[in-house]
């Protein structure tokens, strides 16, 4: 179940990154806060131990903090959440 829990996370993460090209910045602020509260549950589930700002558990905070930057610094900050949670994925043995 754990398995099936994961991966089905890590799907939801891998297609968000490739559609942002042609959404309004609404559209896309709701994506970035899916995908930001996705990347809190995998945290926890993956007991990873990220903590802060990045890893908030109110998709309301992920959704207004997008809005008040640009898109730009959205997609790095999404990248750079990104590349944690693919660090800390567990390994399938």
């Amino acid at each position: 179940m754990r398995i099936i829990q994961a991966v089905a996370v890590a799907a939801t993460l891998a297609a968000l990154s490739g559609e942002a090209v042609a959404l309004t910045r609404e559209q896309y602020c709701r994506q970035y806060s899916s995908f930001a509260m996705n990347a809190m549950r995998q945290n926890q589930h993956w007991q990873c131990g990220y903590a802060g700002r990045r890893f908030t558990d109110s998709r309301r905070k992920q959704f207004g903090w997008c809005m008040s930057v640009d898109q730009g610094t959205a997609q790095q900050q999404e990248d750079y959440v990104r590349k944690q949670m693919e660090a800390c994925r567990p390994t399938k043995r």
